[in-house]
């Protein structure tokens, strides 16, 4: 089920009647008018052997908005949302509102797969920049869930719930998107309720552990730091894998415990490690950073030894632009703590060099993806090379992570990153065997 904000009955305003929309002049399409419209198209492409695409987008906390701005202001922002995406998008392509948090756009003509992705990443470039609602600027952030007519014999409402459950699926676990074949049907083969209760029961018992990732300087090999990793192994399911762990907690409204567990885990660890102690980073969800008890526990980890400079907070870009201005606010508090912070998964996500240029972050770190196929593809290289260039000239440093052999480390180097991360140089490890790692100092170093 996907959780959204709520406003209770005696606080939530008047709607707006049928003439004030009018006024407005924001008009929902009923859903018999959608699917009509869907297989007259489904019927058109039949002929011509081209595909159909359904998108669904919704608008972020739209209910937040409406509590808090009102009717119009909401009724107004959709409209300007419809009529930008109508004026942007090309002639063919069927802009319908469903209701004021959420657009149903069609896709005629789709020759492959690709295009549907190609359109989805149009759609979300169109709504990013900030909406003139009522004399104020206003930024809104989109999940979009996704369907396409592989099979001829679909029918609309068939195709209209795969794009219904690729949204659910992209709330649930905390995705901007979803396309409805990339659900994976096998992934739920332990029921969520009871690895939701096994889960809560693990972070009551402080039974979530911790392993930790060496990120090594690419001109001398010296450690720089870690990567704290969560891991749990549960006496009734077994080993866990750590992405599942995540959308467990995401779905379950468990995720800024299992972070504060992690962000405990490393600070105490900091302190058993002594003379050993390297610099260690730790993830934030989006949802952490707007919870206030965040930045108390950050304050308190001198209680425990940890200097401000141990301590580095990654986000990935994803997670920055679902509220940037809220995550703006923390980061620059963080930084004036001395908190040094990192944009992780960099390159994926659609954050403006306006962002980039203003955000109070030390380092990015480059998408796995981009450096995995550094060998492969040169455009990828060229990519990376010129990510680490715009990074240099604002001053951050860049970090390649996921680096998995020789000829890929001396192509980040090439490329201009300065720190690596991997399994080349390290699989993640427990507490005392980082210790006997360090101690050993056989990792790879460079000629």
């Amino acid at each position: 089920m996907v959780s959204r904000p709520t406003t209770s009955i005696s606080d939530a305003p008047t709607p707006l009647n049928e003439c004030e929309c009018s006024d407005i002049g924001f008009r929902s399409v009923p859903r018999d008018e959608v699917l009509c419209r869907l297989h007259a198209l489904l019927t058109a492409n039949a002929d011509n052997d081209r595909m159909v695409g359904v998108v669904l987008v919704e608008i972020n906390q739209y209910q937040r908005i409406l509590g808090t701005y009102g009717y119009r202001f909401s009724a107004t922002l959709s409209k300007a949302v419809a009529k930008r995406l109508t004026e942007q998008l090309p002639a063919k392509v069927v802009v319908i509102p469903v209701a004021l948090s959420e657009f149903v756009i069609l896709l005629p003509d789709l020759k492959i797969r690709q295009q549907l992705g190609l359109a989805i990443n149009k759609i979300r470039q169109i709504v990013f920049p900030l909406f003139s609602v009522l004399g104020s600027s206003f930024r809104v952030s989109v999940t979009v869930g996704a369907s396409y007519s592989i099979d001829k014999d679909i029918s609309p409402p068939e195709l209209m719930r795969q794009a219904d459950n690729a949204l659910l699926h992209a709330h649930d676990s905390r995705l901007s998107q979803c396309i409805h074949d990339e659900i994976d049907v096998d992934e739920s083969e332990i029921p969520f309720l009871a690895l939701q209760l096994d889960l809560e029961r693990a972070l009551a018992q402080n039974e979530i552990t911790s392993v930790f990732q060496p990120k090594v300087d690419i001109h001398t090999g010296r450690v720089v730091g870690v990567e704290s990793l969560v891991r749990w192994t549960s006496p009734q399911f077994g080993f866990v894998r750590p992405d599942l762990i995540i959308a467990t907690a995401e779905r379950a409204g468990l995720i800024n415990e299992l972070t504060f567990n992690t962000l405990n885990n490393a600070i105490l660890q900091y302190q058993r490690w002594g003379e050993h102690g390297v610099p260690i980073a730790v993830n934030l969800s989006a949802e952490v950073i707007d919870d206030p008890a965040l930045m108390r526990f950050i304050g308190r980890r001198n209680i425990w030894g940890m200097p401000v400079e141990a301590l580095t907070l990654e986000i990935t870009e994803t997670a920055f632009m679902e509220n940037p201005e809220r995550a703006m606010e923390v980061f620059t508090e963080f930084r004036d703590m001395g908190i040094k912070l990192s944009m992780d998964d960099f390159g994926t996500g659609y954050s403006s060099f306006e962002y980039l240029k203003n955000i109070p972050i030390q380092e990015i770190k480059i998408d796995r993806a981009f450096i995995d196929n550094m060998r492969h593809d040169r455009k990828d290289h060229l990519i990376v090379q010129t990510i680490a260039e715009l990074a240099k000239g604002l001053g951050l440093r860049v970090i390649a992570e996921g680096v998995e052999d020789e000829e890929t480390y001396h192509l980040a180097m090439e490329a201009g990153c300065d720190v690596v991360q991997g399994y080349f140089i390290s699989r993640p490890l427990g507490p005392d065997d980082f210790v006997e790692w360090l101690k050993a100092d056989e990792w790879y170093r460079p000629a």
